[in-house]
């Protein structure tokens, strides 16, 4: 097992790749996930903007 840990001598360089590969992966996945928010969040306020100035327009 400690053969495999030490990646035949170069687990200086396996290692931190490993770490920073998984480190984007979840940075990647927080920032998608908050800008979805906000964009959701944005959506709804325009959609209730539109629909309160489709309620004030005259009909025909």
């Amino acid at each position: 097992m400690a053969e495999f840990f030490d990646m035949g001598g170069y687990a200086a360089f396996v290692w931190p790749s490993w770490i920073v590969a998984v480190a984007v992966i979840i940075a990647i996945t927080i920032l998608s996930y908050s800008h979805d928010r906000k964009i959701k969040s944005e959506t709804d306020r325009l959609d209730a903007v539109l629909k309160a100035s489709k309620k004030d327009q005259p009909n025909g």
